[in-house]
């Protein structure tokens, strides 16, 4: 069962969100997912947001981490309760966007321009969407785009046309040869290639064991236009 609703949080503290942080006072979004299934024991409960922890026999635990991250990132909050045997509720909550009034029209951003044209990006992740959005923001900023949907793929294309390839955008997390083995494999026959590594989890683990390496930086997932405009532009920028 889904439901939506707007829900008001008092600065009285007495409302937490799932890890028992005060949820900020002010008016949200509040998104309800419900199920009749089986339902979480309480040390599930705990480690439920754990990256690669899973309950499943395949898989890599990652999508509860990657939309909490997703939560965090725009200001929200997540409440949930379980019982064995009587399944899950999730709430989410998000600030909605400030009101614009009749007549008020936004002024569109204007990005700012990359420090050279015509350089091309290889855009590396395993879901279909996000390699269309990544490719979207890119050609919206001058860049040429070419895309790959694993690890493995993402060095054929580059072997066949490195000469042409200026920066990889790089998923950390897929199946097969995730981003981290491919930026090792990358390493070894382009020691100067920018590669800007993304992940709906933590970066901060591959950011300590790749500081010795000037030509690499990473991005959370989900991140923004201006977000990704602006770390490439500083990888660029500092080899320019």
């Amino acid at each position: 069962t889904i439901a939506l609703a707007t829900r008001e949080f008092q600065a009285s503290g007495l409302e937490t969100d799932f890890a028992g942080t005060t949820i900020r006072a002010g008016r949200y979004a509040c998104m309800e997912v419900s199920d009749n299934g089986c339902g979480m024991d309480g040390e599930t409960q705990k480690r439920i947001f754990e990256p690669f922890f899973t309950t499943k026999s395949t898989g890599r635990g990652l999508g509860m981490s990657a939309t909490l991250g997703i939560i965090k990132s725009h200001g929200g909050a997540l409440q949930f309760s379980s019982t064995p045997g009587g399944g899950t509720t999730f709430k989410v909550y998000f600030p909605p966007a400030p009101a614009v009034e009749a007549g008020e029209t936004a002024s569109p951003a204007v990005p700012a321009p990359f420090a050279r044209e015509n350089r091309t990006v290889l855009v590396v992740d395993d879901e279909r969407a996000l390699r269309e959005i990544g490719s979207a923001m890119l050609s919206a900023n001058g860049f040429s785009v070419v895309t790959a949907s694993g690890g493995r793929e993402a060095l054929e294309i580059y072997h066949g046309r490195k000469g042409s390839i200026d920066l990889v955008l790089l998923d950390m997390l897929m199946p097969g040869m995730d981003g981290v083995e491919a930026y090792h494999e990358l390493r070894k026959v382009a020691a100067t290639l920018p590669i800007v590594m993304c992940s709906g989890c933590s970066v901060d683990d591959f950011s300590k064991n790749t500081r010795n390496d000037a030509y690499v930086t990473a991005i959370q997932k989900p991140y923004r236009l201006d977000e990704l405009r602006n770390t490439l532009l500083n990888l660029l920028g500092a080899l320019d």
